[in-house]
């Protein structure tokens, strides 16, 4: 179909794990600090988590509302206006982060979902948006039950509807880095 073909047209300039690990490796050998940041993205969110100094752990930063434009308008739209690629410029500054886990929506049977053409559209913003210094490397990641996993302890813990959906787009972000950061094993980099 017309969607698969563009989705994986656009997968060639995705970073692999891989090649993440390969990057944090080199950012250690030269005393670089170095921080992944994991991105749960939605079409009015963008949930966002960071990896600790030692890249063990993925904690929340919180949520950030996208802009919301027609598909036809984004091509014509400056991103450099855009406060949302400007916050997310600022976390990525402060983190030092040197390149973003973004969960790829797979269906249960391990297909792109309707959902990954919206999350390759968002990848293509920030490649549009990345000057310089710009934005770091994508790697997508499975993050299949992500969502479901980052929702369920809270309220299993009785946390109010209200707050479960203030905290389920960053949780779901830090699942995905999490489990992201647990298959590549960097704790032991």
């Amino acid at each position: 179909s017309i969607h698969a073909a563009r989705l994986w047209q656009h997968m060639r300039n995705l970073w692999s794990l891989k090649e993440v690990r390969l990057l944090i490796e080199t950012a250690r050998r030269s005393s670089l600090g170095c921080a992944l940041l994991g991105l749960d993205v939605g079409t009015k969110h963008v949930g966002v988590a960071v990896t600790d100094a030692t890249l063990t752990f993925a904690v929340p930063l919180g949520t950030l509302r996208r802009t919301t434009a027609p598909r036809d308008d984004r091509s014509r739209r400056s991103s450099a206006v855009d406060p949302f690629w400007g916050e997310l410029s600022a976390l990525v500054d402060k983190h030092d982060a040197c390149a973003c886990v973004v969960g790829w929506p797979l269906t249960k049977s391990g297909t792109p979902s309707a959902m990954c053409v919206e999350v390759m559209g968002f990848v293509e913003e920030m490649e549009r948006f990345g000057g310089e210094p710009g934005l770091p490397p994508v790697a997508l990641y499975d993050e299949r039950y992500s969502t479901l996993n980052a929702v369920q302890p809270m309220r299993d813990a009785g946390v109010s509807r209200r707050r479960v959906a203030n905290l389920k787009d960053q949780t779901a972000a830090t699942v995905i880095l999490q489990d992201a950061l647990d298959s590549l094993s960097v704790s032991e980099l």
